[in-house]
């Protein structure tokens, strides 16, 4: 997918990406399911940021990316899907989490996915440059060893075809529930600062360049630009 943009750049979708657990009725517990979750989606951070190393990007923006990846990926995992606070996440109340977890596995919040977006925006030239329909995957066991490979593969038609880009967005989508993103509190709030809420979309804003939330709340799109600044 490709559309012109404002500034004279066009925008593309290079990856989709769905990411689950492949039975949701044999997972135990909530350590189990985002072990699968985060390792599916560390396979595709791996594969942005060798794709980001053959572009020759600058290792601080390929950290920025990384770091906001993974952050996403945390909140997207325990506070979208599994709907957990902060203070929940880091309960010592093994007891209260049990219960907690049967009444997941009773709403089917294990099956619930993660939705990977990879877009990126380029100068228009008068002649687009031919780009093959974004790469889309359903990330399950069977596909989580050969991902990379064939990620790699089809990304370096895309390469070829578009170049350096001007920025990359990531967008990270739960089917979780949502949050107030607009009444979050502030973690350097000196009433905050020793409060566990906050500090992951304070990272996302402090390496990327924009990040942004739809109405409900469940997804983020984080956009790095100037990336050889």
């Amino acid at each position: 997918m490709s559309a012109a943009s404002e500034g004279g750049l066009q925008e593309i979708e290079i990856l989709r990406a769905y990411v689950r657990v492949d039975d949701p009725e044999a997972v135990k517990s909530d350590l189990e399911y985002s072990g699968i979750l985060e390792r599916r989606m560390l396979r595709i951070r791996e594969v942005l940021s060798g794709w980001m190393r053959s572009l020759a990007l600058p290792p601080r923006a390929i950290f920025s990316v990384e770091l906001a990846f993974k952050e996403a990926t945390s909140n997207c995992v325990y506070h979208g899907n599994l709907g957990r606070s902060s203070e929940l996440r880091e309960t010592a109340d093994h007891n209260a989490d049990i219960q907690d977890m049967r009444a997941r596995r009773t709403k089917n919040l294990y099956a619930r996915a993660i939705e990977v977006r990879v877009l990126v925006q380029h100068v228009c030239a008068e002649q687009p440059p031919m780009v093959p329909s974004s790469v889309e995957l359903t990330v399950t066991q069977n596909e989580e060893v050969t991902l990379i490979d064939r990620f790699c593969v089809e990304m370096i038609e895309r390469i070829e075809a578009i170049g350096v880009p001007q920025s990359i967005a990531i967008v990270l989508r739960d089917e979780g529930e949502g949050f107030d993103w607009k009444n979050a509190p502030d973690p350097t709030d000196p009433e905050n600062v020793e409060k566990a809420s906050g500090r992951g979309v304070l990272l996302m804003k402090s390496f990327m360049n924009e990040v942004r939330y739809n109405e409900k709340g469940n997804e983020v799109t984080m956009v790095k630009s100037a990336l050889f600044a």
